[in-house]
């Protein structure tokens, strides 16, 4: 009798089967399908997010360009000019000079049209027209057309009302256009200054920016298609075949040699050695969650700022110590308790509801996942406590929680007072020498980086001390509050500024002024005080108040200082004064 092996029966599959081999096939095929698909989609939206983001910064530019030229055109401007443009129809020396200027400022910056005018029911009354090949005259009526502007466009010029620049299409083609009002000293708006530019060149570089975004996305592509091809190949595919291979289909009925029992049995061991490391790794990653939620408690507990925790139910469900001590409260429980109904007034400042207001913006952040706003908070004895809050919206398991953020801004307030009190001159409500001392140095160092011009100005009122002697001190000092607001008027970039220098003196700084806007802002600052026509019987230089004006300008280098412009202004304030007065004087440095 024939003796047999106890080794099981068992018979190994070919390694080669069919279906094992078309198995292995389709799943690589289907990772390497999954794979582009995936890469081609986050490149397609990687690649429109980019080229939106230029596209918007190339729009912002040019918007940011129109604007700047309307405000500058605007600025050489006041209401009462363009009424007596209008009114005359009469081309002076000033005329010709803006008009001028407009043309040269239209050729220089690349604008298809700057133009000034006045818009009723009917059109457009123009007062200036840049336009060197169709000029439209002072005084010219144009008919509204169609395309000309829209309904709300049109309304709001007709209102008075401030437009953002806005693009339309129109006979000369699609322009980016910008208007900017031009106001009379009781603040009503008397004009617009309008810049317009065509939006081919705008057209052009977006056209440029998503094709350039498409090349570079695309090469991106390649090269993380490739890479993560051989990442699968490398940590997937071929561990799934050695895992394939080494739990292969056994059958029985045939008796096997040792080896192949071998071989079995190293299978199993490796089978074992994989789950015994993926189970090490759950119960690793478990471990690191809960480090994370510790260290996540730890670091709101220990933030200095107030924070609290709410729920779409717009309850409080945790907070932090520095909550639990801005309030005066003994634990976080009673903090949770009593915070809702203990810790706002019933109105907020603005009229409103304090519980109808906190759902709005909680919900708001809900949405939007972020929003920032005052908020009138009170201690628990009713103390109030004016707070800055910011709302984020954070994803917690299956749904959202809104994290508050509480900035107390009591002492930022009493902080801002005393800066404005340390910054301003008392009488006049203009900055103070010291404003001036400390915002020069940072003007001339900002110039000095960039290479820009610097216009100074001082200005003087002519024989102030007869008039006190013959009004009185109390007439002086409105007549220098008089001249302070005037001065103030005249100006009308958000750089610029006005300083009481000492006395009856005072200081006019233009950043980025060129000679001919210093000029322009000089003799509008003479005729807007003249217009004041504030009673002066003893002065030598007319019947009313006068200002003499010394001007200087120049380009910022570096190793100039505030000094060397203040002196030059002053020599050609004395200059001024020695020539008779009621002028300015103008120099270079």
């Amino acid at each position: 009798m024939a003796k047999h092996s106890t080794v099981p029966n068992l018979q190994k599959s070919d390694p080669q089967d069919k279906s094992s081999v078309s198995w292995k096939k389709s799943l690589r095929f289907r990772l390497t399908a999954t794979l582009i698909f995936a890469s081609s989609f986050m490149g397609i939206v990687l690649m429109l997010f980019i080229a939106n983001f230029y596209v918007s910064t190339i729009d912002k530019r040019y918007k940011d360009k129109v604007t700047s030229v309307a405000k500058t055109t605007a600025s050489m401007l006041d209401g009462e000019t363009i009424d007596r443009y209008l009114s005359t129809l009469e081309k002076d020396e000033e005329y010709e000079r803006t008009l001028e200027l407009m043309k040269v400022k239209q050729r220089e910056l690349d604008v298809l049209y700057i133009y000034v005018s006045r818009h009723i029911e009917e059109g457009e009354i123009f007062v200036f027209d840049a336009d060197e090949e169709d000029t439209i005259e002072l005084g010219e009526l144009e008919i509204w057309d169609e395309d000309d502007y829209s309904k709300d466009v049109l309304n709001k010029l007709l209102k008075g009302e401030p437009i953002e620049p806005y693009t339309i299409k129109t006979r000369w083609g699609w322009l980016l256009t910008a208007h900017e009002p031009i106001f009379r000293a009781d603040e009503s708006i008397a004009g617009y200054a309008s810049v317009d530019i065509s939006m081919d060149s705008i057209i052009q570089e977006r056209r440029i920016t998503y094709i350039s975004s498409g090349l570079i996305i695309l090469l991106a592509l390649s090269i993380a298609v490739v890479f993560n091809l051989y990442i699968i190949r490398k940590f997937v595919i071929t561990p799934i075949n050695m895992l394939v291979n080494s739990v292969s289909v056994y059958r029985p009925g045939v008796a096997l040699p040792e080896i192949f029992v071998r071989s079995k049995l190293k299978s199993k061991l490796y089978l074992d050695d994989e789950l015994g490391i993926l189970e090490d790794a759950i119960i690793n990653m478990e471990s690191r969650i809960v480090k994370a939620e510790e260290l996540s408690h730890l670091m709101l507990d220990s933030s200095p700022l107030c924070s609290q925790i709410w729920n779409r139910n717009l309850e409080t469900i945790d907070c932090n110590k520095a909550a639990v001590k801005l309030y005066g409260f003994e634990n976080k429980q009673e903090y949770i308790d009593r915070f809702i109904k203990d810790c706002s007034p019933e109105y907020q400042p603005d009229g409103q509801r304090s519980n109808e207001k906190a759902v709005m913006f909680i919900n708001k952040a809900f949405e939007e996942g972020h929003c920032v706003f005052d908020w009138m908070h009170q201690t628990p004895n009713g103390t109030p406590m004016p707070a800055e809050v910011t709302l984020a919206r954070v994803k917690y398991k299956d749904d959202y929680l809104v994290i508050a953020y509480t900035t107390d801004l009591r002492d930022i307030i009493k902080l801002e007072a005393k800066a404005e009190k340390a910054y301003y001159d008392a009488l006049t409500k203009v900055y103070n020498r010291r404003y001036f001392d400390e915002n020069l140095t940072r003007v001339m160092k900002s110039l000095s980086r960039s290479g820009g011009s610097l216009s100074l100005m001082m200005v003087d009122i002519d024989y102030f001390k007869k008039y006190n002697d013959t009004y009185g001190h109390s007439e002086g000092d409105k007549c220098l509050k008089i001249i302070a607001k005037t001065l103030v008027n005249s100006i009308t970039r958000d750089a610029d500024f006005v300083v009481r220098y000492g006395g009856e003196e005072f200081a006019v700084v233009l950043p980025n002024a060129n000679e001919i806007g210093a000029r322009m802002i000089a003799e509008k600052i003479l005729e807007n005080i003249r217009n004041c026509n504030i009673p002066h019987s003893k002065s030598n230089a007319a019947n009313c108040v006068t200002v003499s004006i010394g001007v200087t300008i120049g380009n910022v280098k570096h190793g100039q200082s505030g000094d060397d412009y203040i002196l030059m202004a002053d020599k050609m304030l004395y200059k001024s004064k020695k020539s008779g007065r009621n002028k300015y004087s103008f120099g270079k440095l």
